[in-house]
């Protein structure tokens, strides 16, 4: 559980200039796995990137959301 200085703290994060840049990045890299083909030389194999993708896809969007319900939760 984080404590509600660590909140302020995240809340600030999200407030400064630096964050949009850091968010572009994230926005960025989701583009180019979403872009990049997933088609491998074998069914398992196309299907194990396409997973594999939307995991890291998931894991950049969840932690961006959970920052801001962080920050809206101060």
């Amino acid at each position: 559980m984080l404590t509600n200085p660590e909140r302020i703290q995240i809340r600030q994060l999200l407030q400064s200039p630096q964050w949009q840049t850091a968010e572009r990045v994230a926005n960025e890299m989701c583009d180019g796995l979403a872009k990049d083909t997933k088609l491998r030389d074998t069914e398992w194999e196309t299907l194990k990137a396409t997973v594999y993708d939307e995991g890291q896809l998931n894991g950049i969007k969840r932690l961006i959301k959970q920052l801001y319900e962080i920050a809206q939760s101060t």
